[in-house]
């Protein structure tokens, strides 16, 4: 069992270190909170990741929107 960082789990995530912070505090990440400071258990982060895959599509997959037909 390890556990990470916020700095260290956003470098897993590939993601800033602010915005882990923001994930954490939104219950994005699977993280607690240890006095002032957050902590993610690794095994739940990698559990994560594995159960998160392919479940949310981003902005390239999403439809566009029908363009409006100007009526003169």
């Amino acid at each position: 069992m390890k556990i990470l960082t916020i700095k260290e789990a956003a470098k897993i995530l590939k993601i800033n270190e602010h915005t882990a912070y923001r994930y954490a505090k939104e219950g994005k990440i699977p993280a607690i909170r240890v006095g002032r400071n957050w902590r993610v258990h690794e095994d739940q982060l990698e559990q994560w990741l594995k159960n998160k895959a392919g479940k949310d599509i981003g902005a390239w997959h999403r439809k566009k929107p029908e363009k409006k037909v100007k009526v003169a």
